[in-house]
C-alpha cells in the first residue's frame, strides 16, 4: 500500500466526538467504504470543504445511509461529491458547487432534487461552458429546462440537437432554473462571468430572489483597476434598478488581488437604489462566519482547477 493511502487510512479510522468542520485538500481516496465509515461515525460535522484535483475521486457513496451527516449545513466540493449528496442537500444553508459542466447545477437543483433548496442561504457555482461530444455521457451537462418549467434532456434526439443544447448560454439560459431552485438566497456568486453586459441583460430574470442581498462575480474581460471599478459601479446600479430587488445591497467582483472590488448600492427615501459607492471587502458570508480573515475567501480556493 503506497504511504500517502497507509496515512488517510489510519486518518479515517480515527474518532473525534465533537467535530464539527473538515477540510480536506488535494487528498484522493481509493478506499470509499472508509471515508464512508468515516462520515458515519461523525454525524457532528456541520461544515465539509473537499478540494481535489483527482478526476475519478469519490468521498461519498450514493445511495447514503437513512440517516446521514443529520447536522451538515455548509458544503463545498465538486459537483460528483454534491450529486452523491443529493439526498441531503435540502437541510444545507450554504453550498459551493466546483467543476460543473454546463447545466449541472441547475439539473441538480431543479431535477434531482424534489422541491429544491428553499433553507438555503448562500449558493457558489463554478461553471465550465463546453461544447463536447463527450457530454453525452455526462449527467446534466445537456440538460435545461424551458421557461415554462417542463425539463428537457439534450441527449435525446439528434446529434445535431445535442449539438444545439451543449452551446445553451448559461446564464441567459439557465438562470431562471436556479432562481426557481434556490428562491429564498442571500448571496449568489457566478463564477467565469464573460462580461457584465451579460449581467445587466439578465437583470429582470433574477427578480425572484426576494432575499438576496450579495452578488458576487468574477469577470474574465481584463480592464485596469480604475476602468474595472467604474464598469463594476454602473452596472451594478443598472442591476439594481432593472431587477427590482429591494434587499440587493452589494456587487463583488473576485479578482486576482484582495480586498476585493465591492460596488455597495445606495437607495433613496423610497428604497429606489439612486448611486453606488465602491468601497473594498471579502468573499461569501454565510458559512464562513467564523473565518478570521474573509479576505482570506476560503471560497475562491474551493473551486480550484
Amino acid at each position: 500500500m503506497p504511504q500517502e493511502d497507509l496515512q488517510l487510512s489510519n486518518f479515517l479510522s480515527l474518532q473525534f466526538s465533537y467535530l464539527r468542520s473538515l477540510t480536506i485538500d488535494a487528498c484522493p481516496i481509493h478506499k470509499k467504504e472508509e471515508a464512508m465509515s468515516f462520515w458515519t461515525r461523525h454525524p457532528t460535522l456541520e461544515t465539509i470543504a473537499i478540494f481535489t484535483r483527482e478526476k475519478y475521486t469519490r468521498w461519498f457513496v450514493d445511495p447514503l445511509p437513512q440517516v446521514f451527516l443529520p447536522n451538515l449545513r455548509h458544503f463545498k466540493a465538486h459537483f460528483r461529491e454534491v450529486r452523491a449528496l443529493a439526498q441531503i442537500l435540502p437541510q444545507l444553508r450554504s453550498l459551493a458547487v466546483c467543476n460543473s459542466i454546463n447545466a449541472q447545477v441547475p439539473y441538480l437543483l431543479r431535477s434531482i432534487v424534489d422541491g429544491g433548496l428553499p433553507k438555503l442561504k448562500s449558493l457558489y457555482i463554478r461553471q465550465t461552458a463546453s461544447s463536447s461530444t463527450r457530454n453525452v455521457n455526462i449527467e446534466g451537462a445537456l440538460w435545461y429546462e424551458a421557461q415554462d418549467g417542463t425539463f428537457h434532456d439534450g441527449r435525446e434526439g439528434s446529434i445535431k440537437r445535442q449539438g444545439q443544447a451543449s452551446k445553451r448560454d448559461f446564464l441567459k439560459e439557465y438562470v431562471h432554473s436556479i432562481v426557481r431552485g434556490v428562491p429564498n438566497i442571500e448571496e449568489l456568486c457566478f463564477i467565469s462571468l464573460p462580461s457584465l453586459t451579460d449581467l445587466i441583460g439578465m437583470s429582470s430574470d433574477f427578480s425572484g430572489l426576494k432575499n438576496l442581498k450579495r452578488m458576487y462575480i468574477e469577470v474574465a474581460a481584463a480592464y485596469e483597476d480604475e476602468v474595472r471599478d467604474k464598469i463594476l459601479a454602473n452596472a451594478s446600479l443598472v442591476l439594481a434598478q432593472q431587477s427590482g430587488l429591494a434587499s440587493l445591497e452589494s456587487v463583488t467582483n473576485f479578482t486576482p488581488e484582495f480586498p476585493f472590488s465591492v460596488a455597495k448600492i445606495q437607495r433613496d427615501r423610497d428604497g429606489y437604489p439612486d448611486e453606488v459607492v465602491m468601497d473594498r471587502g471579502g468573499g461569501m458570508e454565510i458559512g464562513n462566519e467564523d473565518v478570521a480573515f474573509l479576505y482570506a475567501d476560503p471560497d475562491m480556493r474551493c473551486c480550484v482547477e
